[in-house]
């Protein structure tokens, strides 16, 4: 029987103490083995790869580890933790130390989140234990996995260590409340309801000069005009780099100040008018971005020559590149973790790069891989959608990244973080935007990955939607305005998952909420054009009779968009208020995929067939520019995913490791797609290829 339990991050200070002493620990953590014999309903095996693999099949699922030697400190080693894949999430962990098993030698963690990549799981035995009970002594424990059955999970490094810095500053923030962050996002949601009496109409930077046109609604006095840099808030504000008095105003006026403050290009500022009250400032006007950047060159946007797509090249794989070719493969994504390429620091074969004032450092090496990478795009005229990825614990990363997230954010709240991160950025657009096309072409630029599950995948700490809309929001911006100093050729795109009206898990946020979010900022405080990188997946990422799917439904209430309802995608974005400069704005797939759960005949032809009815439901729908499906070659440490064309191979005989869908993919888009669609009829239980497409009419309030 599991018990029920309060989240253990809500412990008393004297914890914290306890976490904070043990920062001076030097033990090495305590790895584990499963004993895969001693599992309760479970049904658990290793894998090749050194992984363990638990599927849960009743409702008090448990395994033992394998004895250990008792030469840890209670004091200093007491987080127990592992890395995991789990789509499903489990409802709790509970871990017994032994011996002997019992209630009272135990510790209750919370839920384990789901996640579709691998994450970590943490637990506190100190703050989670039965009063007392964890000691020295201990040889084995007992893990237990929730109450649910049917549920999978990978696991691997499970060990016993000391707290990380990281977990005890996340503790020490929980106890104490993160009272500023819930003003602040009390106080972002108030600018953002309200209808303000003066308005900043425009601002349109020249070569030297930025004009700001602002708009009152009868009189206004005791103005101030305060310039916003990117790295800031104007929310709660008091004091600013810069601001101007501004005479009485009356309907309409412009100011027109230098465009460089010191090294600072002020493109990378916001503005925002400010009343004089006895409180202080406080805002009379939503904050303006810029909404004209002059371009250094005249440039012409990429348009793929079909939405077929897989993701990114390796660079230098004669093999890759020429079944890319063979499979006509048109859109690629490209990952760029950015800190492997920007260093903050000089060091051996590195390359100075400087912008606004700051100087990084460029890895000769990194960028030369790249330079292969977005040539051999460029020969196979290839659209690349550059995904920016920021790791954990580095000058770029947000201070308050927890240690669960894979990413994090990018540093959008200091101004040196922030510096290195828009270098980082103008290095890219400088290289990849050139009219030459020296070094191949970015096109769209991914801010970061599934923002909607952003604990795990750009984690900035637990914070609430407006609060955490907003420092993507200053990340996209950003990007933006670096892009647009080079050219009009690319655009930046918002990552989501394939939830649309339900989150993740309880750390994450709703993709709906964010998308109708960004659209009302953007609205209020100057549109631009950023668009969507949507992850189609089926409902269940492991199978792939995405025709099955329960939760997609053909309204814009949807629990999930996936290749069943991407009519509702399309729908949503050509309302109205979504739309940009009155046109739908750009929808790319940029990762999804159709798996086969097992290499076996059934498994192939399913995956197959998903590809296919995906093919129909996008092919027609001209808001989606292209579809990048995830993966070219299965990979090992995907979960025990295969989501591959092709089986994971070393060989480069190009007929080995083919699944169906290769050929499949090869086909479509081509005279010999009607092949495809006759091997698909039959799979999914339809006479025509026409009852793929959704013929009835998309609610747009089922609520």
């Amino acid at each position: 029987m599991k018990v029920s339990v309060a989240n253990c991050l809500s412990k008393s200070l004297p914890i914290i103490c306890l976490l904070i002493s043990a920062l001076s620990a030097n033990a090495e953590d305590l790895k584990m083995e499963l004993d895969i014999g001693t599992g309760n309903h479970v049904s658990a095996k290793v894998l090749d790869n050194g992984e363990y693999q638990i599927t849960t099949t009743g409702g008090d699922p448990f395994i033992l580890t394998k004895p250990f030697k008792s030469n840890y400190d209670p004091n200093k080693e007491y987080v127990f933790s592992f890395e995991y894949f789990c789509i499903e999430g489990l409802d709790s962990i509970q871990l017994f130390y032994a011996p002997p098993v019992k209630e009272e030698q135990s510790a209750h963690g919370p839920e384990l989140l789901s996640s579709e990549g691998w994450t970590s799981y943490a637990l506190n035995i100190k703050a989670c234990q039965e009063p007392g009970s964890w000691r020295e002594g201990y040889t084995q424990f007992r893990i237990d996995f929730g109450s649910q059955s049917g549920r999978t999970i990978h696991l691997r490094n499970i060990q016993l260590r000391a707290p990380t810095d990281g977990e005890l500053k996340a503790a020490l923030a929980a106890t104490h409340g993160n009272s500023k962050v819930a003003v602040f996002d009390t106080a972002l949601q108030a600018m953002v309801a309200t209808g303000f009496d003066a308005l900043i109409a425009r601002v349109e930077a020249s070569d030297s000069s930025i004009k700001i046109a602002m708009e009152a609604k009868g009189q206004l006095g005791n103005l101030f005009l305060c310039e916003v840099p990117f790295y800031q808030s104007p929310v709660g504000r008091t004091e600013f780099v810069w601001q101007e008095a501004v005479p009485e105003l009356k309907g309409t006026h412009t100011v027109e100040v230098k465009r460089f403050r010191g090294d600072h290009d002020r493109v990378f500022s916001s503005w925002i008018l400010m009343r004089k009250t006895p409180a202080g400032l406080m805002p009379v006007s939503h904050q303006r971005f810029p909404d004209r950047i002059p371009a250094q060159w005249s440039l012409t946007r990429d348009r793929p020559l079909s939405k077929k797509g897989t993701s990114g090249l390796d660079g230098g794989n004669l093999f890759q590149f020429e079944d890319y070719k063979k499979l006509g493969i048109h859109n690629t994504t490209q990952n760029i973790v950015l800190t492997q390429l920007v260093l903050a620091n000089p060091e051996a074969g590195t390359t100075p790069h400087s912008f606004n004032g700051t100087t990084v450092h460029i890895r000769n090496d990194q960028v030369k891989a790249l330079d292969r990478v977005m040539q051999e795009a460029d020969q196979l005229k290839i659209v690349v959608s550059s995904i920016i990825l920021i790791p954990k614990n580095t000058p770029m990363s947000h201070p308050d990244c927890a240690p669960a997230g894979i990413y994090a954010m990018p540093n959008v709240v200091e101004e040196s973080g922030w510096s290195i991160y828009a270098a980082g950025l103008d290095f890219l657009a400088q290289r990849y935007m050139r009219p030459d096309r020296k070094y191949g072409r970015i096109t769209h630029w991914i801010l970061h990955n599934e923002v909607d599950a952003g604990w795990i995948w750009t984690n900035a700490g637990d914070k609430p939607l407006y609060t955490y809309l907003d420092l993507y929001y200053r990340s996209m911006r950003t990007a933006q305005s670096v892009i647009r100093r080079y050219g009009d050729a690319g655009d930046v795109l918002i990552s989501l998952t394939h939830y649309w009206t339900i989150a993740h898990n309880s750390k994450c946020y709703k993709p709906k909420d964010m998308v109708d979010l960004l659209a009302k900022r953007s609205s209020q405080e100057g549109d631009f054009d950023w668009g969507l990188a949507y992850h189609p997946y089926p409902e269940n990422l492991r199978d792939p009779r995405t025709w099955l799917d329960k939760s997609a439904t053909f309204d814009f209430q949807t629990k999930r968009i996936t290749p069943k309802n991407l009519e509702v995608l399309d729908a949503y974005m050509r309302q109205e208020t979504m739309l940009y400069d009155g046109k739908v704005r750009t929808i790319v797939l940029s990762e999804q995929g159709s798996n086969s759960p097992k290499h076996d005949e059934e498994s192939y032809r399913d995956q197959a067939a998903g590809l296919v009815y995906t093919w129909l439901k996008f092919r027609d729908l001209d808001s989606i520019e292209s579809y990048v499906h995830h993966r070219w070659m299965d990979h090992p440490q995907e979960g025990g995913l295969n989501l591959g064309f092709r089986r994971d191979s070393k060989s480069t005989d190009p007929e080995e490791g083919k699944k169906p869908a290769w050929e499949i993919w090869r086909k479509l888009g081509t005279p010999q797609e009607g092949e495809a669609f006759e091997f698909t009829k039959p799979v999914i239980g339809i006479k025509d290829i026409s009852e793929v497409r959704f013929q009835g009419m998309i609610i747009e309030n089922n609520q």
